[in-house]
């Protein structure tokens, strides 16, 4: 059994506590580690760093893919503005992936529609992602993953795997597939 977080934004005792909980399970981070309104950039950063050297397997979220040089898309929540997290992020960019299988469950950041899943089996999905995030990483080459979705302000139908809102996209979620992910607040 997978022990899995969403969306820390910087919170050092939610890190501490995910990975001290059941310390011989996997443990899976579903991205947005940074850009707390609340939390000062020197505890953001200490919480990244205990991810970071952690066995977590870490995915990424559209607060963190942003300080990527270049990113893939701007984000609102984007606060410090200190080189010091862009090179964190740029020299660490192999710790992280957008999308993993865990117990059978596909595991991203805000969802998959149909736009991305076309009915395929976790593990094709994954690979399909995770391709499209090397092939921005490696080659600039743009992917539907990094849509943002009219109900996130952006321009796309339907949000991409960083982007989808599971409150105004619903309709599209695949609910053929078993689905782990964070970034919409829901009760």
């Amino acid at each position: 059994m997978a022990i899995i977080v969403g969306d820390i934004h910087g919170n050092l005792e939610k890190v501490q506590a995910f990975l001290a909980y059941q310390p011989d399970h996997e443990h899976i981070a579903l991205g947005d580690y940074l850009d707390s309104p609340w939390e000062s950039l020197e505890r953001q950063l200490r919480a990244l760093q205990l991810l970071m050297e952690s066995p977590a397997v870490l995915l990424w979220g559209n607060h963190d893919l942003h300080y990527l040089v270049p990113p893939p898309f701007r984000c609102s929540g984007m606060q410090y503005r200190e080189t010091v997290l862009q090179e964190i992020i740029e020299a660490n960019h192999k710790r992280f992936v957008a999308a993993y299988v865990a117990d059978g469950w596909l595991c991203t950041h805000s969802g998959c529609s149909t736009k991305i899943t076309c009915g395929e089996p976790a593990e094709q999905i994954v690979a399909k992602i995770n391709a499209a995030m090397n092939a921005w990483l490696y080659h600039g080459e743009r992917h539907s993953i990094f849509d943002i979705g009219i109900a996130r302000d952006g321009s796309a139908a339907v949000g991409g795997c960083f982007w989808f809102d599971l409150r105004e996209e619903k309709p599209l979620l695949d609910t053929g597939i078993q689905q782990i992910f964070g970034h919409t607040c829901q009760r």
